[in-house]
């Protein structure tokens, strides 16, 4: 199992605003998309260590959250778009997103907003985000 705590903190520079993140093991990227002011500490090292053994796991905080700058919005299409800029930033053509809680309201709407990126969404502890505005 790969000792998660040796990773260091990455900033992605995105002009507007820096997301912080961590990438552990190597594979198909996953990105852990977190509850609500959850930040980059908030994951079971346990978890996130067992899924690095097969994937790309990739955890990150919101803008305007923890170690990120700018600030959460409240639309939740724009707080998704920090998923789709964190890929671009680290060159990532397809993703699988894991959305807990808040995360997973996210992790929904960057898949429906981005669907060439998110090849599949894992949903934990979550609910539908109801009716879209964007729509």
């Amino acid at each position: 199992m790969e000792k998660i705590y040796d990773t260091e903190t990455s900033f992605a520079e995105l002009g507007d605003r820096t997301i912080a993140y961590r990438s552990y093991g190597k594979g198909k990227a996953i990105i852990f998309v977190n509850r609500f002011r959850g930040t980059l500490d908030t994951w079971d090292p346990l978890f996130v260590a067992k899924m690095a053994e097969k994937f790309n796991v990739i955890v990150f905080d919101y803008s305007g959250i923890g170690s990120s700058t700018g600030s959460l919005a409240p639309d939740i299409t724009v707080v998704a778009k920090d998923v789709k800029d964190l890929a671009d930033f680290l060159k990532l053509d397809s993703v699988i997103v894991l959305g807990w809680s808040y995360g997973g309201l996210v992790a929904q709407t960057a898949t429906l907003l981005y669907p060439n990126l998110v090849t599949h969404a894992v949903l934990v502890g979550t609910n539908p985000p109801g009716k879209m505005r964007f729509l």
